[in-house]
Formats: structure tokens, sequence, C-alpha cells
């Protein structure tokens, strides 16, 4: 839908997710790498800023959830967050673009920038409301506030 192309192929892949991720902060822009609009392979940098700051969880064990200043909050249940039974089961996601980089304001009001290796997958859930960076130390789900994704892409 958002690449307005038919999918491609299907990429199976191992990924190991947690019980629980961890607020970091609110998102505040994303930038990410994708196709999307052109012909296959013409890949574009994009940015999208988040006017309704949707919170970003991270594994407990990540840096980011190891400097938060919001340790009483709640975490969020992953296999409930993306609709399965166990972490261990299978999952499809649609995926989005090649994330490039993350920004956010922790509990701080601080600025956090994580950058990735361009081929770190940024997918979305079915329902198209949470956003999930396939990260080396584990997922990053970003949800909350006004975030959808429709064919023209994130809003809000």
């Amino acid at each position: 839908m958002w690449h307005q192309k038919e999918p491609r192929e299907m990429v199976e892949t191992t990924y190991d997710f947690p019980e629980e991720v961890v607020p970091v902060g609110k998102a505040q822009r994303i930038l990410y790498s994708s196709d999307k609009w052109e012909e296959d392979g013409d890949f574009y940098t994009y940015f999208h800023d988040f006017d309704s700051h949707p919170t970003v969880y991270a594994p407990p064990a990540s840096s980011w959830a190891k400097k938060r200043e919001n340790r009483g909050a709640r975490p969020l249940d992953v296999a409930r967050t993306l609709k399965m039974e166990h972490v261990d089961d299978e999952l499809q996601l649609p995926l989005l673009a090649k994330t490039l980089e993350l920004i956010i304001v922790d509990g701080e009001g601080k600025k956090q920038s994580r950058k990735f290796r361009g081929q770190t997958p940024l997918c979305c859930t079915s329902d198209l409301k949470t956003l999930v960076v396939l990260a080396s130390d584990g997922p990053i789900i970003i949800r909350g506030g006004q975030l959808v994704v429709t064919e023209r892409g994130i809003v809000k």
C-alpha cells in the first residue's frame, strides 16, 4: 500500500522478541530509506517528524533503556502488542523501509539519537498504528499519539 506496488517477495528471518519493552521517550523524528513511488531499487532518504509524539519502547537491556529516567513506567507486552500468542510464534510484518536514524526526547527532556545500519527494517503492524524497528539488539516499538501509516507514509 505505502509503496503503491505489489509485494516483490516474502522475507523470512529469525528474530528474538523479548517478553516486554520499556518506554524510553517520545518520538521526534525518524529517517528512513525507501523506494516508495520510485522504480524498484531506487532508494531515497526520507524523514518524518512526529507531531503527536508517540511513545518509543525498547528492550530493557538496550542502551536507551539503561539510561531512562522513568524507571517506574509501565512496560509494554510485546506479544499482545504485536498480536501474537507468544513471542516465539511466527509473525508477519509489512516492511516499509530501512531505518537510518530515530530521534527521541527522553524523560529528562533531552534529545537522544540512535543511528542504524542501512539494513535495519522498519515495519508496521497490520492495524497500521504501530511501527517496529527490527534493531540488532531487539525491537524498538513506536506507538501511541495519533500515529498511523497511510498510503502516503507515516502520519502524525
